[in-house]
């Protein structure tokens, strides 16, 4: 999982720990793009302790996003 330019410079600004609501707000203000907004929008609402914390809840959220794929199942004659 990637994080674009601009949310890669925005958590490197933030004082850490910081909660869910200080990283929204922050961004906000910096006028990120939206969909960025909406990723960091929808992380649990708790405190991260650094950068790496929050990429690798933008990395969970991402996986409990994707839809699942059913396992091949033969049919029974």
């Amino acid at each position: 999982m990637s994080i674009s330019a601009e949310l890669n410079t925005l958590l490197k600004s933030i004082d850490y720990p910081a909660h869910k609501s200080d990283l929204v707000r922050e961004a906000v203000r910096d006028r990120i793009n939206e969909s960025e907004l909406a990723r960091l929008q929808g992380m649990m609402p708790r405190s991260y302790s650094g950068r790496y914390d929050v990429i690798r809840e933008l990395k969970l959220q991402r996986t409990l996003q994707s839809p699942m794929v059913a396992p091949f199942v033969p049919a029974m004659d």
